[in-house]
């Protein structure tokens, strides 16, 4: 009992510390002997420790490391050191200029050295031959450079003087720190901090800072975050500041206690702050698990009345509570912005949040919401006590009509967290989410095989390259002195299971035994691959269904396993072709077919369930071939369904994003504001959850801004710290949950007929609207787009390689013939600007001396569907087109003959052109006699032989001449003439040289082809070569002289299209066209298809006449690029590019323009890009105000590039577009 009550004792006391009154600690207090005896302890360990340390010296003297070399601390030695690299480095200029070498040295000579170093190519051997010069200079320089940092006596620091302050860590930080970007940063302040340390003795310790440094980026490569990998580097962390680190983590925590308990969404303190919120306010019980916004699980009205009564007002009680937590939070974190950007008189923000009696009671929550959310986005108030005028509820009726389609959404918000998520994902380097790979057992594996799975012999299925990679495949290997066999990949099957697994991928037949000596084996080790699991998000009999990964290690050349889109066909959506404007719409990509059809509503009630006549096909085919389908991913008819990552609705003909995934998002996303900290990791799956969604409505993509500034400053520490939300991520992140409702694309959303252009300077700026078509614009809007020719479905593409064609009239002639072009490599640095503009997928080498053949195998493998593989392919076909002067010397011409191993055609292009342009051209492909084009009799023996072809079309001159002008003299050259000609190395047609045969007007004056006629008469299109110069540089002789020297040094693009036609119309591969037609094509504002009249408008003016317009901007808007919403003109054959450097300018002379309104800036200094910007948000609140233009897409012509690109991707990094930026998207949503 005695001691049960001395327990008790110490027990009741246990909560008091120790030394307080009436208490004592949970243990005895050691005596004072005690203390001593451990004193001793260990006192003599710390000797024996001592005496076993090493005595290191990490710094050396500065003469042990420096000595007779050109640092030396002796000033002498550095004098003479520094005359012998003078010398050195001025021997180049002494023999190239034969100047005399007498010069004067001075003992100082800073300026003369570094003027010495810094022009002159003989660094290598300075720093080979005189070690340490070139530190002198640089320390020299870093000194100057810093402002001639002082030592504390005022005097400037001297090597002979000792230890050294950090100089080149001083010339980083003031000079190079806020020019360079993080990663450079970095490394600088590395290399920075390695000198310093070297140039003070202690080059231990560099070596060991460069050491670190190494391993750091070892890890960085092996895919470990550079948060990470930053510790393993002796570099410490750059602070800009005086506090100490203890002094920011005790402010960083009050600053973060005071906004967790100001800022928490409804008032949660304590340790519940960190539990998910309920949304439902007093309905359903407490605990229940949540849906979508809160609701129990379960049917919409499944909810009762306590006294076991239908609640028919239930489900729109749960709808009604999920909107009542955003409009709460949207008031806690949205605030007013107090700036004005404009002006201008607003007429329909900020939005009166009440009396709209139309909408009903469950609804108006949400509407509500979106309404405060794009109060919030345009930055006015969050509401406004007027009543809402006509307009706004005219808006607000489009609002209601969008939550009609979030209401008849089925889904739920799911119960699950970070934790769940996490668990079977993850997020990669690149912050996208990804599956993670899991260890799995074979029940969980066999339920997710079909039962024909293994038994269908690939050689059936594969054809051409795929079928020689089978056959052959250890011809694709990569050479041996390239193969490295690392560590193993895991196999994720717990041992126990390993058996089960292999038993059942034998008895299926994905996998057969072999013994080890029939594996491929480097370096005497066998070649082993992994193997895992991923989750399918399926659940069949309580058991998770997993997908089965094998991890293969990467033995073949890079290219082999570039996943190509499938060609061809009219119909096909494609992602590198423009969007078809058929009716019928397929895509093909891999294992699935999907079909979208527009019809009319009547003929869409009798067919919904049925499959369509191709369906019905291509179950056939699969039949016939014993494929099996997924019975699951089988569509019927119906009017609603997942395809390709998007939900199809098409009785409201709208695309949104899926709803689970819309639904999972929101509820992670109110997870963090709830919680108000997240991880990196966390925070990037919320953002690349939200912008999955703004594909469907890019203008939401401007509501994120903070988010990724937190991200990106997460990223100075491991990703595994939680960080505090900060109000402004809390702000956005609950505005866009409020605009979701808006996420959605419509299809039948009209078209306005009526374009606007902006255009702004630094004094003023105006608006101008369409009035009408211009004859032009009336044949462009019956020009053809992709869906209106037919297009073979297989097809073998082409890459053109030009070498010496100049400008790229190779690829232009491919153009004229619509070839199915994969890419066009041009090798002509001084053209590469002209070809880019035109073809912004060209890909560019600088000089033909760069060429290998391994940048021949590149090309190849980058360019598979051309098949280009590998020498071993049977579909590979290379063919040699050579063009060069008629004139040139018979020897010569029999010497390039023999090396060809072809004889050459004599063309002139006077019978298809107004220029006379007489060429040879080598070619492997035999021409026929046709309609225009006739093969003359053979002149010439052996390697002397030229066959002459004369080509002959009609066509109008005065389509290739400026308005008032036709050629004179087209046929007759005197000798004079020619002689003059060659004289000036044949840079323009003979012809030009004399009066008569320039080109005229009818009051008698002659003149010369003006560069736009030239261009037009070569075949090319009007103001081709005008981006051979930046903009700036764009005006006097050179850039004249340039564009002309560019034409002269091209080909004729009518003959070489021409001569092409004969070898690809053979082998299938274009279409058929006659020399007349290749001639009209050419011609300007001739064209049939859409892209090529943009690209080539008439030089004149035909009538004044105006005409309406019945769908060019519908057809226009046919053309947007793949990244974001603006009109994008390139090649039909060409491509789609992500980003185009050189734009293509959309013709104005395609629409009657009459002024709308200008004005002047009344606060000027601000940058043109700003003023640009707000001219477009003036010309958007006209149209919406004025013409009363609401509920339709229109096309605005802007001349910036900055605001282009800007306002198609719907966001930008400047602070001071982004306001202007969200402004512009809260009216268009």
């Amino acid at each position: 009992m005695a001691d049960l009550r001395r327990d008790q004792e110490r027990f009741r006391h246990a909560d008091k510390a120790p030394g307080e009154r009436g208490g004592r600690g949970p243990e005895e207090v050691p005596s004072s002997e005690e203390l001593e005896e451990e004193k001793k302890k260990k006192k003599e360990k710390s000797k024996k420790k001592k005496k076993k340390a090493l005595k290191l010296e990490p710094r050396k003297e500065l003469k042990a490391v420096f000595g007779a070399t050109g640092a030396d601390p002796d000033p002498a030695i550095r004098r003479r050191v520094r005359k012998r690299a003078a010398r050195l480095a001025r021997r180049k200029t002494k023999e190239s200029r034969g100047e005399s070498t007498d010069s004067s040295e001075s003992s100082s000579g800073i300026s003369t050295d570094k003027a010495i170093f810094g022009n002159s190519s003989k660094v290598q051997t300075i720093g080979r031959k005189l070690p340490g010069a070139l530190l002198t200079t640089a320390l020299e320089e870093a000194e100057e450079a810093a402002e001639a940092l002082l030592s504390q006596e005022g005097g400037v620091i001297d090597i002979e003087e000792g230890v050294l302050p950090p100089i080149f860590t001083k010339y980083f930080r003031q000079n190079l720190a806020s020019k360079m970007s993080p990663a450079m940063g970095r490394e600088s302040q590395t290399l920075a901090q390695m000198l310093d340390l070297g140039l003070r003795g202690r080059v231990v310790e560099a070596f060991d800072m460069a050491a670190q440094r190494l391993k750091a980026l070892e890890m960085q490569s092996a895919g470990v975050h550079y948060s990470v990998a930053q510790q393993a580097e002796l570099l410490p962390k750059e602070t800009a500041s005086m506090s100490t680190t203890t002094e920011f983590q005790k402010r960083a925590r009050e600053e973060g206690r005071a906004r967790w308990d100001a800022s928490h969404p409804f008032g949660a303190r304590g340790a519940g702050a960190n539990r998910q919120e309920d949304w439902t306010k007093g309905g359903g019980k407490k605990g229940a698990p949540k849906g979508k916004g809160g609701k129990p699980e379960g049917k919409r009205g499944d909810q009762k009345k306590g006294d076991g009564e239908k609640d028919e007002h239930a489900s729109a009680a749960a709808e009604r509570a999920e909107s009542e937590p955003i409009v709460e939070s949207l008031q806690k974190y949205l605030w007013v912005r107090r700036k004005t950007m404009t002006t201008a008189k607003e007429f329909l923000f900020p939005w009166p949040l009440g009396d709209y009696p139309e909408v009903h009671s469950a609804k108006r929550p949400w509407l509500e919401a979106v309404l405060m959310g794009l109060n919030s986005l345009y930055g006015a108030s969050l509401t406004s006590s007027r009543p809402p005028t006509v307009e706004q509820k005219r808006v607000a009726s489009f609002i209601v009509k969008s939550l009609e389609l979030f209401w008849s959404w089925e889904e739920k918000i799911p119960a699950s967290t970070f934790k769940d998520l996490f668990r079977v994902k993850g997020v990669d380097y690149r912050g996208e989410e990804i599956k993670l790979a899991r260890y799995f057992n074979w029940p969980c594996m066999a339920a997710a095989f079909p039962e024909e799975v293994g038994s269908l012999p690939i050689e059936e299925f594969c054809s051409g390259g795929c079928l020689s990679y089978i056959h052959d495949f250890e011809q694709f290997l990569i050479p041996e002195d390239q193969k490295y066999l690392g560590r193993a990949p895991r196999t994720m099957v717990e041992d126990s299971d390993w058996a089960e697994v292999c038993a059942g991928l034998l008895r299926v037949g994905i996998c057969s035994v072999l013994p080890q000596s029939a594996l491929y084996h480097v370096g005497g080790r066998p070649l082993l691959n992994g193997l895992f699991a991923v989750s399918k998000n399926e659940v069949k009999d309580g058991l998770e269904l997993h997908r089965l990964i094998m991890n293969m290690v990467n033995v073949v050349k890079a290219g082999c396993h570039r996943v190509l889109a499938p060609g061809g066909g009219e119909q096909e959506i494609r992602r590198d072709r423009h969007l078809p404007v058929s009716k019928n719409l397929f895509r093909v990509h891999l294992d699935n077919w999907d079909q979208i059809c527009k019809v009319d509503r009547a003929l869409a009630a009798d067919i919904l369930g049925q499959p369509s006549n191709l369906q019905v096909a291509m179950r056939e085919e699969y039949d016939s071939r014993l494929l099996p389908r997924h019975p699951k991913k089988a569509v019927e008819g119906s009017l609603c369904a997942e395809v390709q990552g998007a939900l199809i609705n098409g009785d409201a003909a709208v695309a949104t994003a899926k709803p689970d995934k819309i639904m999972k998002y929101m509820g992670l996303a109110w997870e963090l504001v709830q919680r108000g900290a997240a991880t990196q990791r966390e925070l990037q799956v919320i953002a690349g959850g939200l912008v999955y969604i703004t594909m469907f409505r890019r203008q939401l993509l401007c509501s994120l801004n903070a988010i990724w500034r937190l991200i990106e400053e997460m990223s100075a520490e491991p990703p595994v710290v939680r960080w505090r939300l900060p109000r402004e991520v809390k702000g956005e992140v609950i505005r866009f949950l409020s605009l979701i409702p808006l996420a959605y694309m419509d299809f039948r959303l009209p078209m306005a007929t009526q374009v606007t252009a902006s255009d702004a300077s630094m004094t003023g700026g105006g608006i101008c609207a369409s009035a009408g078509l211009t004859a032009f614009g009336q044949v462009a809007q019956t020009a053809l787009l992709r869906g209106d020719v037919s297009e073979p479905f297989e097809v073998v593409e082409v890459l053109t390689v030009g070498l010496f064609d100049g400008i790229g009239a190779l690829r232009v002639a491919a153009e004229m013939l619509h070839l199915p072009v994969a890419a066009h490599i041009s090798v002509d640095a001084a053209a590469n600007r002209v070809v880019e503009s035109a073809f912004p997928g060209t890909l560019h080498v600088a000089s033909i001396q760069e060429l290998t053949a391994s940048t021949a195998q590149e090309w190849a493998c980058s360019f598979s569907s051309v098949g280009l593989v590998s020498d071993r392919l049977v579909k590979m076909s290379v063919w040699v087109f050579v063009e060069s002067v008629a004139s040139m010397d018979v020897s010569d011409r029999a010497a390039m003959s023999q090396d060809l191993g072809m004889t050459p055609y004599q063309v002139d292009s006077a019978g298809v052109s107004l220029a006379r342009r007489p060429r040879l051209y080598w070619f492997g492909w035999e021409l026929t006699t046709e309609p225009g084009l006739t093969v003359l009799e053979v002149y010439g023996t052996a390697w002397e032989t030229v066959t002459p072809v004369e080509l002959v079309a009609e066509f109008e001159p005065k389509d290739f001449l400026e308005a008032g002008r036709r050629p004179a003299g087209l046929r007759s050259c005197d000798e004079t003439t020619l002689a003059r000609w060659q004289e000036d190395k044949h840079r323009f047609p003979p012809y030009q040289y004399r009066p008569e045969y320039c080109v005229h007007n009818r009051h008698g004056q002659v003149r010369v082809a003006s560069i736009v006629e030239r261009e037009t008469i070569l075949g090319f299109p009007a103001n081709y070569t005008e981006h051979c110069l930046p903009k700036a540089h764009r005006q006097g002789e050179t850039w004249t002289d340039l564009r002309k020297t560019l034409l002269g040094n091209t080909w004729s693009v009518p003959v070489v299209a021409c001569l092409l036609k004969s070898l690809f119309e053979r082998l299938g591969v274009c279409p058929h066209a006659s020399v007349q037609d290749l001639v009209q094509r050419c011609a300007p504002g001739k064209g049939v298809r859409l892209q090529t009249l943009l690209q080539r408008p008439p030089l004149r003016r035909d009538t004044t006449a105006t005409f309406p317009d019945t769908g060019l901007s519908r057809r226009l808007a046919m053309l947007v690029s793949v990244k974001g919403e603006d009109v994008m003109l390139q090649g039909g054959t060409e491509p789609l590019v992500k980003h185009q450097r050189l734009r293509q300018t959309v013709p104005n002379r395609l629409w009657k323009w009459r002024e709308i309104a200008g004005w002047k800036w009344q606060s000027p200094g601000e940058h043109i890009n700003q003023l640009e910007m707000r001219a477009t948000l003036t010309t958007i609140r006209w149209v919406l105000q004025k013409c009363k233009t609401w509920g339709c897409r229109v096309i605005h012509l802007t001349d910036s590039l900055v605001c282009l690109h800007a306002l198609s991707r719907e966001r930008s990094s400047s602070r001071k577009l982004r306001r202007t930026i969200m402004r512009i998207n809260a009216l268009l949503l």
